[in-house]
């Protein structure tokens, strides 16, 4: 993308007039830095707090007359070096009682509404190319109609189906259909308050190269967020640290632009119709509720995919009502011969272990001798892997003979427990 092509409201503000929080705002984040550093300049305030330098000098000039600043020096046009006074110091303390953030400025919901909006989701998705992302897994032509219809309309999803049939795999694949990136913003500012958006352990910088871009939004890979049965309800609502003062953005809002994942769905803590009652509005109006501890709730977008995920009776976790509002129904059931086969032949093959005439049979007699009724994908990865490991141990070569297939299900399959799981990716 070109400077001119850059919207508007996605380029690096020059004038205080021109942007798009609060003046206290950033009266107070200058202060809450410059106390850090001790020793600072105008322009370091400025790259600090991802702000124009000409932003920061008309603010700074305000404090200085207030007597917040004592100057030592200028360095080039308006580039002061400066430390807080007593004033300054005490001002400074003051703000942290309303926040410490002390990163980048944040934007306004206003305009992070029409950056999300901006950057919707518009997918040309084909049959192709849905192929050509899956190529590490072996899956049913069925599911790929499926999964690439699915994802095309962009609406919420459920995979359902038995554990160890690939379905958590194919979720956290689906991200791959993308191919552009989205803007996600260090924070937002609603009614005084900082909410942190940008989560390293989920959005993923790209190297690309916007000319103008406002530095307060970073360029990230569409982000996939995924939830298991450690969700609980106030993951998805707004949480302010105690220590901090800065709200944490919930699972469902850093997700915007991209895929939330319910894994294990039915599996969590909280009543699975508690949690489905939470969806229901954003799911239908693409739109959110969140309130800050003061009582102000307020309107965000939510263009996000929701994937469910669950290996359990769909008809037991929900009315009706609800599942009308997940338009998509997906069923991975067990492979068929023939996959099952090709998933433990590429197993075998990246774990360097070798599969002797009749091995593939074989496995499937052992399965079925141990009751097990379904050819499930996640038997050949754990399985091979099991007899590479025992076969290191005995300092043995790695040949998935009838011995080892035997040793590798007595560990497996002691119980009667299924462990394990997912289609075939090589770790």
């Amino acid at each position: 993308m070109s400077d001119e092509q850059l919207p508007e409201n996605l380029r690096l503000p020059g004038r205080l007039v021109d942007l798009d929080i609060p003046l206290a705002i950033v009266e107070d984040m200058i202060l809450r830095r410059a106390a850090i550093l001790d020793r600072t300049t105008v322009n370091k305030i400025a790259t600090d707090l991802s702000l124009h330098p000409s932003i920061i000098a008309e603010v700074f000039s305000t404090l200085r007359d207030r007597k917040y600043f004592d100057v030592t020096s200028l360095e080039g046009m308006g580039n002061y070096h400066f430390s807080l006074t007593d004033i300054g110091r005490e001002r400074s303390r003051a703000s942290q009682e309303r926040s410490t953030w002390v990163g980048a400025a944040p934007v306004s919901l206003t305009r992070y509404t029409e950056v999300v909006a901006w950057l919707k989701t518009e997918v040309d998705v084909s049959d192709a190319l849905v192929r050509s992302k899956f190529t590490d897994l072996v899956l049913n032509p069925k599911i790929v109609d499926e999964l690439g219809a699915a994802f095309a309309g962009q609406r919420s999803m459920l995979l359902w189906g038995p554990a160890g049939t690939g379905k958590t795999s194919l979720a956290e694949r689906l991200i791959r259909l993308y191919d552009d990136w989205v803007l996600v913003p260090h924070a937002i500012e609603v009614e005084g308050a900082v909410i942190s958006v940008y989560d390293p352990s989920v959005h993923k910088k790209v190297d690309t190269i916007i000319e103008g871009l406002d530095p307060r939004w970073v360029v990230c890979e569409r982000p996939l967020v995924v939830a298991g049965g450690e969700l609980e309800l106030s993951m998805l609502q707004l949480r302010r640290d105690p220590v901090s003062k800065v709200y944490v953005a919930p699972l469902q809002l850093k997700a915007n632009n991209g895929i939330l994942l319910i894994d294990d769905f039915g599996r969590q803590l909280i009543d699975p119709g508690a949690l489905l009652n939470r969806w229901i509005i954003p799911l239908e109006r693409r739109v959110d509720y969140l309130s800050l501890d003061a009582g102000t709730k307020f309107l965000v977008p939510f263009e996000v995919l929701v994937v469910f995920s669950t290996n359990l009776n769909p008809n037991d976790l929900g009315d009706e009502a609800f599942f009308r509002r997940i338009q998509n129904k997906i069923h991975v059931g067990a492979a068929t011969v023939e996959e099952f086969d090709e998933i433990l032949s590429r197993v075998a093959v990246a774990f360097d272990v070798q599969l002797p005439a009749g091995a593939h049979q074989s496995v499937r007699n052992k399965l079925a001798s141990v009751g097990r009724k379904g050819l499930h994908s996640c038997y050949p990865v754990d399985l091979v892997r099991l007899v590479k490991n025992v076969c290191d141990y005995k300092k043995v070569p790695r040949i998935m003979d009838d011995d080892m297939i035997s040793r590798a299900a007595e560990l497996y399959f002691t119980g009667g427990g299924e462990t394990g799981g997912g289609v075939f990716t090589k770790k």
